[in-house]
């Protein structure tokens, strides 16, 4: 599905999803989805956001680490680990179920991508 469409996808959703599936199924088998996080949105939106959001956790992790290195408060340290290690977790997860389909495991890690965003550090050297 993905080489097919690797520029703009298939669209979002799951009805698009099921929709498109049935032209690359194997014959008794269905599915809800990608079953992989990236995979399922290089599929539904393409290679672009794909990227974004890759860049999102990779700007995530690398600050964090910085963070973890620096002379930050122990508080703002634990903060910013915790949510490195939420959001590594679910992505691990992601790599072989399609989480991000619950709502709740969603809002989750949307929330602890704004948790970090808002412990980062304001000068400017991180």
């Amino acid at each position: 599905m993905f080489l097919d469409n690797w520029f703009i996808g298939i669209g979002t959703g799951n009805t698009v999803f099921r929709l498109t599936y049935g032209m690359y199924m194997t014959t008794g088998f269905d599915a809800l989805g990608a079953y992989c996080v990236p995979l399922e949105i290089a599929a539904e939106s393409g290679i672009f956001a794909l990227l974004a959001f890759a860049w999102i956790i990779f700007m995530v992790v690398i600050k964090s680490i910085k963070i973890i290195i620096s002379n930050t408060t122990i508080e703002q340290k634990i903060i910013i680990s915790t949510c490195l290690i939420g959001i590594t977790g679910m992505m691990l997860h992601g790599m072989v179920d399609t989480i991000f389909y619950r709502p709740q495991v969603n809002i989750i890690f949307w929330m602890l991508i704004a948790i970090f965003a808002a412990n980062m550090p304001t000068d400017s050297k991180n």
